[in-house]
């Protein structure tokens, strides 16, 4: 991955400074006696360019004719070891321009770079434009943003008070922006969770947040290893769901794993992360460690999110296991059957077996009983009795429309939007009927 640094050129008459970085618990960095702002930075940043480094200096024909050979020379004169390239773009007149400019930068950084930005002599307009440019490059170049510089060189008052400064007396500051370009990512992360429950870039914010804090800490810091446990159990969460594992869902430890570590968090270590952390407490409020009721509200995430698909199998296979675990008849089947996955299965058989058959106009009779229901009559009996009523037209709504998507909708097709609306309106039926 090769690294870049860009920059702009202005027209204005640069002073010498001292830029300084701020304190890093290392002690100040800082640039001493420099005209140009680009040879703060790339001391600092970039001092260990090699030939496969670049900087780029966009520079409109007056900023280079200006200044372009006077930066080189205090380049070679600090002993930076890397080359510079101008960058020739448009003195901006209107949108077209920008769309330009656009242009070339995108045109100029390649596939993968590692780019420092200075903003410092920048069109007024080029701020905005360059934090799109750098998402839009994330995804079609997969670039990797290492920071975004200011200069602020104006700290130190007007031109003419600082000319009648002593060189040693004008510090002006480095200001990284780079945190405030990060609330993009943040953004996307968070957006993509609260639509669709999707966690994975969520997780990889936090964990290029937490690990340093906990590397300086020696993982120490509660606040730090709270997120990080938040952010793995979220992931097993919702890839739990997505995949609908519902054993896993069923035995997750939500309390422990989310719900707590959430009181332990102070969100002053990662404020874009608060909306995130109160959705969460809502979306999680009702489940329990280890309880097969996790399935239904499991159900509820699917609705909030938009997986429709999971929504209808988890419903459908959390029925058959509250009843397998509530109807005390069931065990009857472990007796007679030595192998327990054996036994699992036979029990939810029967169960979905026995609500197929007391479904439509007319339960058939237990003549008409076959394989699971035939083979274990009595416990088949009992769970009947056990079973309320209106679920089972729930359940054989909820066969009928979960079959339809399993084949794709070339069977009976219903809408997208009433198999959205159908799944909110079983699932709280359902839950009314199911849930302690």
């Amino acid at each position: 991955m090769a690294r870049l640094f860009i920059s702009f050129l202005g027209t204005g008459n640069y002073l010498p400074c001292n830029y300084c970085l701020p304190e890093d618990g290392h002690g100040a960095r800082r640039a001493n006696n420099v005209r140009f702002v680009q040879t703060a930075l790339l001391g600092l940043h970039c001092a260990d360019f090699g030939p496969e480094d670049r900087a780029l200096i966009a520079c409109t024909p007056q900023a280079r004719e200006k200044h372009l050979e006077a930066l080189r020379h205090e380049l070679e004169a600090r002993g930076w070891p890397g080359r510079v390239e101008a960058l020739p773009i448009p003195e901006p007149g209107g949108t077209d321009d920008a769309w330009e400019i656009f242009r070339i930068f995108n045109d100029a950084i390649h596939e993968g770079d590692a780019i420092t930005f200075d903003i410092t002599h920048s069109f007024r307009f080029l701020p905005l434009l360059f934090t799109v440019l750098i998402q839009y490059l994330k995804v079609t170049k997969d670039i990797r943003l290492k920071g975004v510089y200011y200069g602020a060189f104006e700290r130190l008052g007007p031109p003419r008070q600082v000319e009648a400064m002593p060189v040693e007396e004008r510090d002006a500051p480095i200001m990284d922006m780079t945190p405030f370009l990060g609330l993009f990512d943040w953004s996307v992360g968070i957006d993509r969770f609260l639509r669709s429950g999707q966690p994975d870039d969520l997780n990889r914010l936090v964990q290029q947040e937490v690990q340093p804090v906990l590397r300086e800490t020696q993982g120490k810091d509660e606040t730090a290893r709270a997120l990080r446990g938040i952010a793995q159990g979220l992931t097993e969460l919702a890839e739990g769901i997505d995949t609908v594992r519902g054993q896993e869902l069923a035995e997750f430890k939500a309390r422990k794993r989310i719900l707590e570590p959430l009181q332990r968090v102070q969100t002053d270590i990662l404020p874009p992360l608060q909306p995130v952390l109160e959705r969460l407490s809502e979306d999680l409020a009702l489940w329990e460690d280890q309880s097969a009721e996790n399935l239904l509200h499991a159900v509820g995430w699917c609705i909030r999110h938009g997986q429709t698909q999971q929504g209808y199998t988890l419903l459908q296979e959390g029925i058959i296991t509250l009843l397998d675990l509530r109807i005390p008849e069931m065990e009857r089947i472990d007796a007679k059957v030595a192998d327990t996955k054996a036994a699992t299965k036979a029990r939810r058989n029967l169960l979905s077996k026995l609500l197929n058959v007391l479904g439509g106009k007319e339960p058939r009779p237990e003549s008409e009983w076959k394989e699971e229901l035939a083979a274990y009559p009595e416990v088949a009996r009992a769970a009947r009795e056990w079973i309320p009523k209106a679920l089972v037209p729930c359940y054989e709504r909820i066969t009928q429309l979960r079959n339809d998507i399993n084949h794709g909708g070339f069977i009976q097709p219903s809408k997208a939007k009433s198999l959205r609306e159908e799944l909110q309106r079983l699932h709280q039926e359902v839950s009314a009927l199911l849930l302690t």
